[in-house]
C-alpha cells in the first residue's frame, strides 16, 4: 500500500480553529489522481450542514422508506398476541400456550377447526404481501406521471 505525497500547498497547524480548509485535489495529471483521495469542501462550526427543514424531511422519509416504528413489528406483535389467545392443543380448550406444562404446540380456532399459529402468521404474511404487490404494481407507477410523485410520497411516508 503506497502512500500519496500530501500536496504542497497544505498547511498543517497544530492551533484548533473554527474552519476546517482542504485543498482541492483534482488535477489534469494522471499521476496525482488518487482513488482513495477525500475531499471535504469546508465547514464552520458556526452554521448548521442542513436546515432544521430539510433534517425532519430526512427522518420522515427514511421511516417511510424503511417501515421503521410499529409496523416494522407487526407481524411480531401478531404472532405474540395469536399465541396469547390460543391453547394447547394437548390439554385442550382453555388452557394456555405459554403455561408450565405446556407441550410447545400452540392453536387457534381457524374456519371450522384449528391451525397453528404459526401457520396463521405465515398465512396473513403472505396475504399481506400479495396486497402490497397489488398496491405497488398499480399505483406505483403513477409517481412517473406530472407532479403526481411528490404527493404520493409524501403520502406514503406520512400515512404508512
Amino acid at each position: 500500500m503506497s502512500m500519496s505525497p500530501l500536496p504542497e500547498n497544505l498547511v498543517l497547524s497544530s492551533e484548533p480553529s473554527d474552519m476546517k480548509e482542504v485543498v482541492d485535489t483534482k488535477s489534469d495529471d494522471p499521476s496525482d489522481q488518487d482513488g482513495n483521495q477525500n475531499v471535504i469542501s469546508s465547514i464552520n462550526k458556526n452554521e448548521p450542514l442542513v436546515t432544521r427543514r430539510e433534517l425532519w424531511s430526512y427522518y420522515l422519509y427514511y421511516n417511510g422508506d424503511n417501515g421503521v416504528g410499529p409496523l416494522g413489528y407487526t407481524q411480531t406483535l401478531f404472532q405474540g398476541l395469536a399465541t396469547a389467545a390460543g391453547y394447547d392443543p394437548v390439554a385442550g380448550p382453555g388452557s394456555s400456550c405459554l403455561g408450565n406444562t405446556a407441550s410447545g404446540q400452540c392453536v387457534v380456532p381457524w374456519g371450522s377447526g384449528t391451525k397453528s399459529v404459526s401457520s396463521v402468521v405465515l398465512v396473513s404474511n403472505g396475504v399481506s404481501f400479495a396486497i402490497m404487490t397489488a398496491i405497488f404494481t398499480t399505483i406505483g407507477s403513477a409517481a412517473d406521471y406530472g407532479t403526481f410523485g411528490r404527493w404520493l410520497l409524501f403520502a406514503v411516508t406520512v400515512f404508512p
